[in-house]
């Protein structure tokens, strides 16, 4: 075992920027085109699910970790704020704990302001008691609507895209980003952050140039706010919750940059639509180099059983009590492979195991002088309590003898 010096190791970054392809379609999604390898959560509200999500296993055994990409609209309806029968109040509570954020990228996105996207910068209007009756206040409004106005409220329709950081990693790389919906299997809209500055602007389709969304790069999270129409026919994009299919109807509407991920299903007269997020992630790896010197007339014993001659026993016998033969400096048991030395009860390698000769000979029927050599196949690192932490092996066997020094160039991902 060897220590290592100050100038064995070397510490780096290495930067990595995979790229993912997450396609949505007919109530599934899909990551790189990897069906039966991931675990695929399918749509189950009325063929449009707006907070579905996909899941995939990161660790195996007991503890199961879980990723989640998910997606989020949220419906206002009239100038009055959200429909709590299409969306939910927590999601609207989602863009207001952005505000924060949201300064850090204003300097180059000025879309990236809260009171773009909520009514007075995220604070409820009203000041009045909402457990009171609304009777007491107004009586025009039914209590929904009355305790509703309590309620954050959004400036438009937002449809929220979170991307975990399992994905993105510690951001998503500026300029990789790329949207595209396709209906009946045709590209009708397309947009890209083109700027790098985090403004997505439409590439393709009706109203191409236009700012229809924003990506806030280190948090993983899209918004986008097109409400323009791409095309010509309706479909059901909006969809009641849960709780409110068996009162309400789904809602047709053009397509929409803020429809972006609404699962539509082939049944029915409403056209197939699929939905593509393009983005490369920005991932910062901690790396050591480690130069493992096995240096001549070094690193020549082996534990493989296969470096003793046969026959013989290197096993260490502990309580032994009696001894037939007497060695050098100790007492040397029935068992050939240990000796106990009285002096520090403490157990030494028996120095009559012949080690086996490898060295071939060029003549038949010779054997060869003996050398030493083995054949390193691994390498173990230890911590500095001299735990293994980490086991290098090599793709060959490399051939060491008393002649030879290596130098062996190991990486390590922290």
């Amino acid at each position: 075992m060897k220590k290592f010096t100050s100038n064995d190791l070397f510490y780096n970054t290495l930067l990595a920027s995979p790229k993912y392809t997450i396609v949505m379609q007919s109530g599934s999604l899909r990551i790189n085109d990897q069906i039966n390898q991931n675990n695929e959560k399918s749509s189950s509200i009325n063929g449009i699910d707006y907070n579905c999500t996909y899941e995939f296993e990161k660790y195996t055994g007991s503890y199961q970790y879980t990723s989640s990409i998910s997606n989020t609209l949220i419906y206002s309806s009239s100038a009055n704020g959200w429909d709590y029968r299409y969306s939910t109040y927590l999601s609207v509570k989602k863009i207001a704990v952005l505000k924060n954020i949201f300064s850090y990228y204003k300097a180059e996105n000025h879309y990236s302001d809260l009171s773009y996207y909520l009514k007075n910068n995220g604070i409820p209007n009203n000041k009045l008691d909402p457990t009171i009756a609304k009777s007491t206040y107004d009586s025009n409004l039914s209590d929904a609507a009355f305790r509703r106005s309590f309620m954050i409220v959004p400036t438009c329709s937002i449809k929220l895209i979170e991307i975990p950081r399992d994905f993105y990693g510690n951001y998503i790389k500026p300029g990789s980003v790329t949207l595209n919906m396709y209906v009946s299997g045709t590209l009708s809209a397309s947009a890209t952050d083109t700027d790098k500055t985090g403004k997505i602007f439409q590439t393709y389709g009706s109203g191409s140039g236009n700012i229809v969304g924003s990506v806030l790069y280190d948090h993983g999270i899209i918004l986008l706010t097109g409400s323009s129409a791409l095309n010509t026919q309706q479909a059901p994009y909006i969809q009641p919750l849960s709780s409110y299919t068996a009162s309400v109807n789904p809602v047709n509407d053009y397509l929409k940059w803020i429809y972006f991920g609404s699962y539509i299903s082939t049944e029915g007269s409403a056209p197939e639509t699929k939905y593509e997020l393009i983005f490369q992630s920005t991932n910062f790896i901690p790396t050591i180099t480690m130069m493992c010197h096995a240096e001549k007339n070094e690193m020549l014993w082996s534990n493989n059983r296969s470096f003793i001659e046969a026959g013989q026993s290197d096993e260490l016998i502990f309580g032994q009590s009696t001894s037939s033969t007497n060695v050098t400096g100790g007492v040397y048991y029935a068992d050939p492979g240990s000796f106990l030395i009285p002096s520090d009860n403490t157990y030494r390698e028996n120095n009559l195991i012949l080690i086996k000769n490898t060295i071939s000979s060029s003549f038949p029927n010779y054997s060869a002088s003996y050398e030493p050599q083995v054949f390193i196949s691994q390498i173990g690192i230890y911590d500095e309590n001299k735990n293994l932490i980490a086991v290098a092996k090599l793709a060959n066997p490399v051939r060491k003898t008393k002649e030879l020094d290596y130098t062996f160039k190991l990486k390590l991902d922290m």
